[in-house]
C-alpha cells in the first residue's frame, strides 16, 4: 500500500480500499475479485484461519510445532474456483488441478536448527521429477547486481572491528553454518550443550565492550569452584615455533543435590609463545578469575604424562615459581 500502489495505477484499481486495513490489530489487503492477503501472528491465537497460499516469513524464528499444528492447518481447504463446477471431462484438464502452496522465507541459520533440515529435504524433493518443490538462495551479490544494495556500504560493514564472518555468511550469503561432514567434533553435539548467553571476559577484553556487567567476571557464589586448565604446546608448526596452547576457565556451580554444573566461561589460545610468557598469562588469568585449582597438561613439555594440580591453599607458595622464567620446566 505504501510502496507498490503509488507506483502502479493497475494495482490500485484491483484493491478494495474500503475493506483494506493495515493497523496493529488487523492487517489485510482485500481485492475486488474477493482475494485477500491477510497477516496473522505465528501463535496458537491464529487457529481457525484458512488460506490457499501460506507465506512464512523468517520461518526459522517460528516454532516448528506452531507451523505443524497451527499454520499448516490453514491449508486444509483447497481453492474452489468457478471452473471447479465444470463437467467431469473438463475437470480432467491440467488447469483444474490447482493445489495449495506453502512458501518459506528466511535468512540462513545454524545447521543444527530444523530450518536447515527443511532446506535439505526440499532440495532432495526438488531433485525428484515426480515432486514439485523448489529451494534457492539469494546472496547479497544479487542485491548489488540489481542496484538494491550499495557496495560501499557492504565494504564499510565488513571492515568494522566487530565484524562477524559467521553472522555475515548466514544473513547475507545465504549459507548455513555448521561443521563439515566427518568432523571429529560436530556442531550438533556441541551446540546442544551451549546454555551460557554471555562469557566472563578478562578486564582487557571487557573494557573494549564498554565494561558491560553482562561480560565482566562476576563475584564468586557460595560453594562455587573455578578451575583454570591449560594444555601447554611446544611442538613446532608451519607458522610458529610451537603449536597452539589452549587455556580454559571452568566454573563449577553447586546444585541442591550436592553435584556441580560445569560451565566453560572463557577459552583462549596462543601460538608462538615461550614457556615463560605462557606461565605469566596463566598466572594472571588464575588470579583474575579467582580460581581454586589449576590443571596443567605437561605432556607436550617432554615431561612424564601426568596432571599437576595446584590448590588455592598453596597458591601463594607457588607464586614465585609460576612467574619465574622457566629455565628448567621440572
Amino acid at each position: 500500500m505504501l510502496e507498490l500502489c503509488p507506483a502502479s495505477p493497475e494495482l490500485r484499481a484491483e484493491i478494495d480500499e474500503k475493506q483494506t486495513k493495515v493497523n496493529g490489530t488487523n492487517a489485510q489487503i482485500v481485492f475486488k475479485n474477493t482475494s485477500v492477503i491477510k497477516v496473522v501472528t505465528a501463535s496458537d491465537s491464529s487457529r481457525g484461519n484458512r488460506c490457499n497460499v501460506l507465506l512464512l516469513d523468517e520461518y526459522r524464528l517460528i516454532s516448528k510445532d506452531t507451523i505443524d499444528t497451527v499454520l499448516r492447518k490453514f491449508l486444509t481447504l483447497r481453492r474452489m474456483p468457478r471452473y471447479s463446477e465444470l463437467t467431469d471431462e473438463e475437470r480432467k484438464r491440467e488447469y483444474a488441478k490447482e493445489k495449495n502452496l506453502t512458501m518459506y522465507l528466511s535468512s540462513a541459520y545454524f545447521k543444527d536448527h530444523w530450518s536447515y533440515i527443511k532446506c535439505v529435504d526440499t532440495f532432495k524433493a526438488m531433485m525428484d521429477d515426480k515432486r514439485r518443490q523448489f529451494v534457492c538462495g539469494f546472496p547479497y551479490q544479487l542485491s548489488i547486481e540489481e542496484g538494491l544494495l550499495d557496495p560501499e556500504t557492504v565494504a564499510d560493514e565488513m571492515s568494522e572491528a566487530d565484524f562477524s564472518d559467521i553472522k555475515w555468511s548466514m544473513e547475507m550469503c545465504a549459507e548455513f553454518y555448521g561443521s563439515v561432514d566427518g568432523a571429529f567434533y560436530d556442531y550438533d553435539s556441541i551446540a546442544k550443550n551451549r546454555h551460557i548467553k554471555y562469557p566472563m571476559l578478562p578486564d582487557r577484553l571487557a573494557s573494549k565492550l564498554g565494561n558491560s556487567p553482562l561480560v565482566r567476571i562476576r563475584p564468586k557464589l557460595p560453594g562455587e569452584i573455578r578451575i583454570l586448565s591449560a594444555d601447554i604446546a611446544l611442538m613446532s608448526s608451519s607458522k610458529n615455533n610451537n603449536d597452539a596452547t589452549a587455556i580454559l576457565v571452568n566454573l563449577l556451580t553447586p546444585t541442591k543435590s550436592g553435584r556441580y554444573v560445569s560451565n566453560i566461561v572463557y577459552p583462549e589460545s596462543y601460538e608462538g609463545l615461550r614457556t615463560d610468557n605462557q606461565a605469566l598469562i596463566i598466572r594472571k588469568l588464575f588470579d583474575e578469575y579467582e580460581c581454586d585449582y589449576i590443571v596443567l597438561d605437561t605432556n607436550g613439555m617432554k615431561m612424564p604424562t601426568h596432571i599437576v594440580i595446584y590448590e588455592n591453599a598453596v597458591r601463594k607458595m607457588r607464586e614465585s615459581l609460576m612467574c619465574y622464567k622457566y629455565a628448567n620446566p621440572s
